[in-house]
């Protein structure tokens, strides 16, 4: 259980690439009751293979690993 204040993070593996395209994700893992928006992030600043943060289920941040093109 992660400790308090902090949200719980689910794995889904490969990213979806319209997410990555829009900028939906972020680098490190968001405040506590924060979305991540469209536009948070610039897509050229990942690398394929590189972990990321999106939204996950409802109050669930999840990590995905950005796909080699």
């Amino acid at each position: 259980m992660p400790p308090t204040g902090e949200r719980p993070v689910e794995s889904l593996g490969a990213c979806d690439p319209a997410v990555l395209g829009r900028g939906e994700f972020a680098l490190a893992p968001p405040a506590p009751g924060a979305a991540i928006a469209p536009g948070t992030t610039d897509p050229a600043a990942v690398a394929p293979g590189q972990e990321v943060y999106v939204n996950g289920s409802p109050g669930v941040v999840a990590t995905c690993t950005v796909p080699v093109a």
